[in-house]
């Protein structure tokens, strides 16, 4: 739930030698995987900047539930610490380490039932010296697909349901994932591919590349955007 525990997590995992994995899922889709490729190969050239959006709904009896949600001290926040921490991820691990973030936090759907947050913004001023814009909101009518956009020297790189690369030379590429399907689809498929490496990575006795301190990154930028808000960490 905050900075606290995850470096607890992570000295049990030295200490024991023990695997620890972290469920940050979107790192594991096919499109994730091709945008974090071209961004290390620098083939787009330098990263000018980025922008993510996040609007899901989450209604009254998705609370009413499960009464852990939306509160302090059981979930450690709402939207930012269940929903949106992947987009989050997703930008601090394609474009680096976050050296300062802005943002603000409101409930502005259901305010008479939660105590957290719905609805978030935020500017990431990156180590690199890129910054990237992110908004997210638990308020819509339904779930869409990510949005996130990075804008390269070279070109741009578009993600909303399927990754479109767009060369300033005209040339125009499409990747897709593979289809999810069932409930809650627009999750994508990141989940049974981050469990099949997890149990791959214990039988090879490597560690997780999506470790302990992969995962407290995105925790801290929360926290900073909880403490410069509600001073609730």
């Amino acid at each position: 739930l905050n900075m606290q525990e995850c470096n607890e997590l992570i000295e049990i995992s030295r200490q024991t030698g023990r695997n620890l994995g972290v469920c940050l899922q979107n790192r594991y889709h096919d499109t994730s995987i091709k945008m974090k490729e071209l961004v290390d190969s620098g083939e787009m050239g330098r990263v000018l900047g980025a922008r993510a959006f996040l609007t899901w709904s989450r209604d009254r009896d998705y609370y009413l539930k499960s009464p852990w949600r939306g509160t302090w001290e059981k979930e450690g926040g709402s939207l930012l610490m269940n929903q949106a921490i992947h987009t989050l991820d997703l930008l601090q691990w394609l474009l680096g380490d976050v050296e300062d973030v802005k943002g603000a936090i409101s409930t502005h759907y259901l305010s008479d039932l939660i105590e957290t947050e719905d609805t978030a913004e935020a500017v990431l001023y990156f180590r690199s010296g890129t910054r990237a814009l992110f908004y997210a909101s638990n308020a819509y009518v339904s779930n869409s697909p990510i949005f996130l956009e990075i804008v390269c020297e070279h070109g741009s790189m578009t993600l909303n349901g399927e990754l479109t690369v767009c060369w300033h030379d005209g040339r125009r590429e499409v990747f897709r994932d593979v289809p999810p399907v069932g409930y809650k689809s627009y999750w994508g498929t990141g989940h049974k591919n981050l469990i099949a490496d997890f149990y791959d990575c214990i039988d090879k006795g490597v560690p997780c590349p999506v470790n302990g301190v992969e995962g407290a990154k995105v925790v801290g930028i929360i926290q900073k955007i909880y403490e410069i808000n509600h001073n609730t960490i």
